[in-house]
């Protein structure tokens, strides 16, 4: 049995008319132990009762609520779950296959394959089952028909149902939160508020393209020393394989 759960959900469209859709896709995975998931579920379910009653975690219900937005955010920030997120600005993104769909998720498919199966060799990958998502659907093909066995076999993979999956939910809140954050059409005052709401659950935060001023990763602190599960993810972080990684796979893109 894999001993750590990514629950993986994107934000933002393939399209590059950033006035209609935006100038940003995201894709955040929820990283969970799984001694702790019964805990956290239950925690997180509290938290979805008392903001959405019966309702599923909705970032687009949220909407321009900041202060609502916030208050979750902070409930959040209790809880022992980790956030690995993407952030592609398209407008950076160089090469006429880019601006096609299948390219587009193709090259998002094997950039967060190699991110989250490189740093995290003992996984167990779950997304969303709904049909109306692109990125997931095509994720999921990618997974189970392109890999190669050997490396395949060191991860297990299924998919769920959104709305009975409140770790799916909350990946998704995220994803839409940091699209908030960074889409140059949803500027406001309280952005930089959200963001920093999510420090303590960050674990890393990386940019595609890159930006060595941008990327942010989380450092250990003293309470870390431990040997703890999140130490040893932090510390087995290879960003330098994702980067490297999509050097060679933007240059046939654009070849």
């Amino acid at each position: 049995m894999k001993n750590i759960l990514a629950f993986v959900q994107e934000s933002g469209s393939s399209s590059f008319d950033f006035a209609n859709f935006g100038t940003h896709f995201i894709v955040v995975s929820i990283i969970v132990s799984i001694e702790e998931k019964q805990n956290i579920e239950e925690q997180l379910t509290k938290i979805r009762q008392k903001y959405f009653g019966q309702e599923a975690f909705s970032s687009s219900q949220v909407g321009d609520d900041y202060m609502k937005r916030r208050l979750i955010l902070q409930e959040f920030a209790n809880l022992d779950f980790h956030i690995y997120a993407t952030v592609i600005n398209k407008k950076q993104l160089s090469g006429e296959g880019f601006t096609h769909e299948p390219s587009f998720y193709g090259f998002l498919n094997s950039l967060i394959y190699n991110e989250l199966f490189r740093n995290f060799p003992n996984l167990h990958l779950i997304v969303d089952d709904q049909a109306g998502h692109s990125f997931t659907q095509q994720f999921k093909m990618y997974i189970t028909k392109d890999q190669i066995p050997e490396f395949f076999n060191k991860t297990d993979f299924s998919a769920a149902d959104k709305s009975q999956s409140v770790f799916l939910q909350l990946s998704s809140f995220i994803a839409g939160t940091l699209n908030r954050h960074y889409d140059e059409s949803k500027e406001g005052t309280d952005h930089d508020k959200m963001l920093f709401s999510l420090r303590d659950r960050l674990t890393s935060l990386n940019f595609f393209p890159r930006d060595s001023k941008l990327n942010y990763q989380i450092e250990e602190n003293d309470n870390d020393n431990d040997g703890s599960f999140y130490s040893r993810i932090i510390r087995n972080l290879g960003e330098e394989l994702a980067i490297d990684f999509l050097e060679k796979k933007k240059s046939k893109l654009i070849a």
